[in-house]
């Protein structure tokens, strides 16, 4: 008699849950790395309708969860996603979220040894306050300056720039342009354009401040915080301050770079104030500004050396307070006149050096700041990107 022997593989019940939860798991951390990139592209949750199966779940929900916040999840807008499960999506077998807390559960549930399991094991996932306004981003400078925001938009001003925070005090939240803006967005004065220097960036002031006078062009209390220069000097003129008076004329600048339902202005750069008052919040060392009758002058904070016009060696990581890369100008106008002498103004150039510059001179660019509306509030969506909340 021929005997054929082998052996016969046998999948035990035990073997069979334990690829259930593996499989759970798998899909859960899926969810979880698909979810984050939707909600930070969008800055909403791939959901659809508000789950209203069975809660067993909630003996293992986070206590951080909003309990009437469950939300199917919708697989259909999560890109490549691939689960392990072959999930029915309806009832109980379906994959949920809290939109509260993000964590991600299967209300069905895998039973082993006689435990269910719900969720991904570990900590529950950390609550932070994600919605913030003016007073949590200055308490919080070194989180936030420098952060993207990401759904302010302009009504004609450059479309290439995208929007940074630069500073906020106990009024308002102040963001600057992450890079120069080209000539076609760039407001005239009533009578002239800006003189572009040839590669759309480069522009000067010098056809402009022929529009201005100087100081007496400058009233307005939300502007003139920010630059006590012309308080004090109320009549002062020459080309310098003529240039920062078109800096400053948030009529002209507003008109392209100030959207109405966020913004309360816009102008064409900081001032020396307003660029000293962020660079102190997320420095030990900072330069210090005063002015003479003429303009302003500079020194950093740890110098016994008298106050100048110009110093060198202001940090800078990632391109908030001037921008190293050269290829579109040199550096950026300062709306503020230099004590240098009466034609020129201040200028923050790519190499860490605070200037002073002709009203004239070539290889410069603007850098807008728009000042949002005292009750704006942001949510963080990410490490480096916050949105307006719609109001």
């Amino acid at each position: 008699m021929l005997i054929i022997t082998g052996t016969v593989v046998t999948l035990s019940i035990s073997n069979l849950k334990t690829k259930n939860l593996t499989n759970m798991y798998a899909d859960l951390k899926s969810l979880n790395d698909k979810i984050a990139v939707y909600y930070n592209s969008y800055g909403q949750l791939p959901v659809k309708e508000k789950f209203t199966g069975s809660y067993d779940f909630v003996i293992a929900a986070n206590p951080n969860d909003d309990a009437e916040l469950y939300y199917v999840i919708d697989a259909s807008k999560l890109n490549n996603l691939i689960l392990a499960n072959n999930i029915s999506w309806s009832g109980d077998d379906v994959y949920i979220i809290n939109e509260k807390t993000h964590m991600i559960y299967y209300p069905k549930g895998v039973s082993l040894d006689g435990e269910m399991y719900y969720r991904l094991p570990g900590e529950y996932s950390k609550i932070e306050k994600t919605t913030l306004d003016k007073s949590d981003i200055a308490e919080n400078a070194d989180d936030f300056y420098g952060d993207y925001v990401i759904n302010y938009t302009t009504p004609s001003g450059d479309p290439n720039v995208k929007w940074r925070i630069f500073h906020a005090d106990e009024e308002n939240i102040y963001l600057i342009a992450d890079n120069y803006i080209h000539f076609d967005y760039a407001p005239e004065s009533e009578r002239y354009e800006l003189s572009d220097e040839g590669n759309g960036y480069q522009l000067n002031l010098y056809n402009v401040s022929k529009d201005y006078t100087g100081s007496e062009n400058i009233k307005n209390l939300r502007i003139t915080k920010w630059i006590s220069y012309v308080n004090e000097y109320t009549e002062a003129t020459g080309y310098g301050i003529q240039s920062v008076a078109f800096m400053l004329d948030e009529g002209r600048w507003s008109t392209n770079y100030a959207n109405t339902t966020y913004a309360e202005y816009a102008i064409g750069g900081p001032t020396i104030e307003l660029w000293c008052a962020s660079y102190k919040a997320t420095h030990d060392r900072y330069v210090e500004c005063t002015y003479n009758a003429t303009g302003y002058q500079v020194k950093w904070s740890d110098s016994t050396s008298s106050p100048t016009y110009s110093v060198s060696g202001a940090e800078d990581e990632n391109d908030l307070y001037y921008i190293t890369d050269i290829n579109k100008c040199q550096g950026m106008w300062v709306a503020s006149p230099s004590s240098f002498r009466s034609n020129n103004l201040m200028s923050i150039f790519y190499n860490s050096l605070i200037n002073t510059n002709s009203y004239s001179g070539s290889l410069t660019g603007f850098r807008p700041i728009v000042c949002l509306k005292s009750g704006i509030q942001l949510e963080k969506i990410s490490d480096t990107e916050l949105k307006i909340i719609e109001q």
